[in-house]
């Protein structure tokens, strides 16, 4: 049986604010597998983003990493040096961020912020890097690299920019990759192209992707596995097949009847009531039962457990006492 590249562990990344403490993300578990992609799916703000950045060890004042543990190839990330983070941020895991246009350097060129990548992890002169940026620009299918690598961020258009990124997050031939949102804000026949060049340079470096996305269509074409988060919790996660034809939690439903062509009703698409609950002042109880048209006052009082329900995990009491195994 395959190990997995990274495990992470009961995780929970807080935020303290003047409105109180803040659970962004509050006791997620995952693995993966070298080679395999997992997706990570939820509303905005349901801490998901903050996930990947806690994976990195990248969270500053007024977060923290309160406690959980994330290892890679079974070294505990947070038990590194900060040396040693930085040796296997950018070189062994990647991350790319959402809105490139704030995370690439508006003063440097585009070629010079991937050089840089390969001269801190390859050990690479100027020279060489700058040639090698230009083939990663070329990889990633970037017209006239050799004109392009010199084009500062704002001469790029939104595509370009995301190709971009993805150049300098494949520099060192990473063995995981992060991607954040790799496709928000691009139209959709630009969406398509970057995830057919993604999903094809993953495939080609043999690397494991963790793809964080509000859009379960991408899932679908992209992931074997996906987690549904809500509220900083995962709220169910099992293979996109089972979770995206047999959804066990009134969340996961919700989201999936919110998609065109995708509820049972194809002429009426379905509305989650209710708004998402301040993270600073989460409701007792299931965080979800403000809004969940099966609540029970067990749900208001009592936080559900995770139970195995088929091929799914799930957090949800109803599903427990239809004798889901708890896990």
């Amino acid at each position: 049986m395959q190990e997995n590249i990274l495990e992470v562990s009961n995780l929970k990344t807080y935020f303290d604010v003047p409105r109180g403490t803040v659970k962004a993300v509050d006791g997620i578990s995952l693995t993966l597998k070298p080679g395999e992609t997992i997706g990570v799916v939820g509303e905005s703000g349901c801490g998901k983003s903050v996930l990947g950045l806690s994976i990195l060890n990248l969270i500053t004042p007024p977060g923290r990493i309160k406690s959980g543990s994330v290892h890679f190839k079974g070294k505990n990330l947070f038990s590194c040096s900060e040396a040693e983070l930085s040796h296997i941020r950018g070189k062994e895991m990647a991350m790319i961020f959402q809105e490139p246009l704030r995370s690439l350097n508006p003063v440097r060129t585009v070629g010079d912020q991937i050089a840089e990548v390969l001269q801190i992890h390859e050990g690479m002169s100027k020279t060489e890097a700058l040639q090698k940026a230009v083939q990663l620009l070329k990889q990633v299918e970037v017209t006239d690299p050799g004109r392009r690598v010199h084009n500062y961020p704002h001469e790029f258009s939104g595509g370009m920019r995301q190709r971009a990124m993805i150049a300098m997050g494949l520099a060192c031939n990473p063995q995981v990759l992060l991607a954040d949102e790799p496709t928000a804000g691009l139209d959709v026949t630009i969406q398509a192209q970057i995830l057919d060049l993604m999903k094809r340079l993953k495939e080609s470096a043999e690397m494991a992707m963790l793809l964080i996305t509000h859009d379960l269509a991408i899932v679908s074409q992209m992931c074997s596995r996906v987690l549904v988060m809500y509220a900083g919790q995962v709220v169910e996660q099992g293979s996109v097949r089972e979770v995206l034809h047999h959804p066990k939690h009134p969340y996961t439903r919700a989201l999936l009847d919110a998609i065109p062509g995708a509820a049972k009703d194809r002429n009426r698409l379905g509305v989650l009531k209710g708004i998402s609950p301040d993270p600073a002042d989460l409701p007792q109880g299931c965080h979800f039962h403000t809004r969940c048209p099966n609540v029970t006052e067990k749900c208001r009082i009592e936080e559900p457990t995770e139970v195995v329900d088929g091929e799914t995990v799930v957090k949800c009491w109803a599903r427990a006492e239809k004798g889901a195994i708890t896990v």
